[in-house]
């Protein structure tokens, strides 16, 4: 049971033994901790707290490798610190710092990861072979080549300009490798790591495809309420997001888009335009309009699934099938020579960080897995690289200690933090405490109303506050370059739930240093921890990466009652 925290506890924090953190300009991690108790009375009068650098030992080991081994893992026991080019033997018992937290004892134990902690693979894409004249976009710097680059992926001039005028003048790798497939027709996967573009990545060719085809049909018997796009989110904060960088996009544009999410509609009515060609939605909200009859699938063309992952699994996969049953998937050309103007079929595109292993299981015969054509990264699944992270082993009675302890260095410091716990009760509870202990935090939970959330993420991003207390499920695929620390007061238990929290931070368009700092206080999440380890001890990716929690928690509780039984 979480225990109120009052202004004098807070005060008494200061005074207790308390693991810090900082990240130097460097990026590289620096520890410290407070002393309990101070002889010298000078540092004793001193109202900034006294730190102690990291041991001695310690120090010798930065300064025998320094300029020469990076390291990648540095850890309170310095006998488990792993540093660039070391290797096991294929018998080797792999040693983790984290081996021994299921004990009472480890409390206070941490490790730490680098930036840039693991090597990448020499291939760009893993499933995509690119035609040598876009290749030559990744090897170029240039900005007026880099504009042309957009121009080779046959993304049109007048897109081309208003990705200037939002300061984007390079294609990113996942849209590189996307786009001409979209493009031609195919059905796609289009799997890579949070805050790489995947969402220009498939917007750009939809709405280029989009257009022509309203231009090629010029108003004549179009039927109403019928859209030519159809794009499916798990979550409002996500559909809002989509529909306003489609806003900006479609400015002079012979485009309309329409806007549903639950207890929320663009218009204040639940009829749509007149003409409608795009519409973005939830879940839920898309399939009661379908029902309802106000949106008319006659003439869909493209189907996209964001976070599709989510949307597949055991939760939703019925609603899933109930609107696939209503189209036809298939791919809108066979050989892509004039897919733009063929009208056969519906495209359908399943975006998300993860995918899962078993997605022909998933889908459940609702749509042919062969004929998606799998789009990814080489870095999907692996570890964040480009951002530092912290693992802090504590007790569970001192979790409230250690965020406040974190949250105080984050304000001093000016840092837009984003605190991720696994309920509802715990967020609301970490935004209360912190607010009573002077940290203007907001709460941004389902138990918050739709139009408040949105208002308060519009703050955010405009630099009214800097503290978000969130769940996973809400922050979902929240895009915002302004979050410089992530800290995971509850740790995530599945791969799929760390992969997309963490990505919060080190997106496109992020500026300056950010860190992740892991609150590890309950057993049930070292076992994560340890994958994570081992995976970057091994430079390999995470695998049983698995997002139909839904379906593993019945799959559980269907083994422990036949166990029971």
């Amino acid at each position: 049971m979480l225990r109120p925290v009052t202004e004098r506890t807070c005060r008494g924090w200061c005074s207790t033994l308390a693991l810090r953190q900082s990240f130097s300009t460097s990026n590289h991690v620096v520890l410290n901790m407070y002393r309990p108790k101070v002889q010298d009375t000078k540092a004793r009068n001193s109202s900034k707290p006294r730190k102690v650098n990291l041991s001695s030992k310690l120090r010798s080991e930065f300064a025998k490798y320094k300029g020469k081994v990076k390291p990648i893992i540095l850890c309170k026991r310095m006998e488990f610190n792993f540093y660039e080019g070391m290797k096991y033997g294929k018998f080797e018992k792999i040693p983790l710092a984290s081996q021994g937290w299921l004990n009472r004892g480890s409390n206070g134990d941490f490790f730490s990861l680098y930036e840039g902690y693991m090597s990448p693979n020499d291939a760009h894409f893993g499933h995509v072979r690119l035609p040598s004249s876009i290749s030559d976009i990744l090897s170029s710097p240039d900005d007026k080549s880099s504009v042309s680059g957009f121009s080779l992926l046959k993304i049109e001039e007048d897109l081309v300009q208003k990705l200037n005028k939002m300061n984007i003048t390079r294609p990113a790798d996942i849209q590189i490798a996307a786009m001409p497939h979209i493009l031609a027709g195919k059905n796609c996967v289009v799997s890579a790591h949070t805050g790489c573009g995947k969402t220009l990545a498939y917007l750009l060719p939809l709405l280029q495809m989009v257009s022509k085809n309203v231009q090629k049909e010029g108003g004549v018997g179009v039927p109403h309420d019928s859209p030519k796009l159809l794009i499916v989110t798990p979550s409002r904060e996500l559909a809002y997001q989509i529909h306003d960088v489609i806003q900006k996009l479609v400015v002079g544009l012979p485009l309309t888009s329409k806007l549903f999410v639950g207890g929320y509609s663009d218009q204040g009515s639940d009829d749509l335009p007149q003409i409608v060609d795009i519409v973005v939605g939830s879940l839920g909200t898309i399939k009661k309009k379908i029902a309802k009859g106000n949106i008319n699938l006659q003439r869909i063309q493209h189907i996209v699934m964001d976070e599709a992952d989510q949307l597949v699994d055991d939760q939703n996969r019925g609603q899933i099938r109930g609107i696939l049953k209503k189209v036809s998937i298939k791919q809108v050309s066979d050989d892509g020579s004039d897919s733009e103007h063929d009208d056969q079929g519906t495209q359908l595109i399943l975006v998300s960080a993860t995918i899962p292993t078993n997605l022909e299981d998933l889908f459940d015969n609702m749509v042919d897995v062969g004929s998606l054509e799998r789009i990814t990264t080489s870095y999907i699944h692996d570890v964040m690289r480009n951002t530092p992270q912290l693992f802090l082993k504590v007790g569970k009675i001192h979790k409230g200690k250690t965020l406040i302890d974190l949250i105080e260095k984050d304000v001093k410091h000016n840092n837009p933090v984003l605190i991720f716990s696994n309920t509802v009760k715990t967020a609301d509870w970490v935004s209360y405490q912190l607010n009573d202990c002077g940290y203007p935090c907001k709460n941004l939970t389902s138990s918050v109303d739709t139009q408040i959330r949105q208002h308060l993420f519009e703050r955010f991003q405009q630099k009214k506050f800097n503290i978000l207390s969130t769940t996973p499920i809400v922050a979902r695929g929240l895009d915002t370059v302004r979050v410089k620390h992530i800290i995971n007061f509850d740790f995530p238990l599945y791969v799929s739930e760390y992969i997309h929290q963490i990505g919060r931070v080190g997106r496109i368009g992020s500026s300056g240093s950010c860190h992740i700092t892991n609150i590890i206080a309950h057993p049930r999440e070292v076992a994560l921890v340890q994958k994570i380890e081992k995976s970057i001890r091994l430079n390999e990716k995470l695998t049983a990466v698995n997002a139909n929690i839904p379906g593993i928690v019945r799959h559980r509780r269907e083994k422990l009652e036949g166990v029971e039984m």
